[in-house]
């Protein structure tokens, strides 16, 4: 993830794992639009501050992080090799 061109930090790129993780343990739906969840996610850290997404449970990770922006959250998700998306049958649509 470190050689991506748009992350420019070590604070930065914890961020975007912070955020990803509080949209992948806060979850309740069937269905995610992962797109919306990340621009919402980003615009709470925007209004209440980018360490809403901070989690001691990470020791070794200090608590100054730098807001993303949705591009550079996007090529991260890009890049996991293991992420995995479950396609629902067309009866199971909302």
């Amino acid at each position: 993830m470190r050689g991506l061109y748009n992350i420019t930090s070590n604070a930065q790129l914890a961020a975007i794992a912070f955020l990803i993780r509080k949209i992948a343990i806060s979850n309740q739906d069937c269905v995610i639009f992962l797109h919306e969840k990340i621009k919402k996610t980003l615009e709470d850290m925007e209004r209440e501050g980018v360490d809403i997404v901070f989690s001691s449970f990470f020791p070794g990770f200090e608590r100054w992080l730098e807001l993303p922006r949705i591009n550079e959250v996007l090529s991260v998700i890009n890049r996991m090799k293991y992420l995995n998306f479950i396609q629902l049958e067309p009866s199971e649509h909302l």
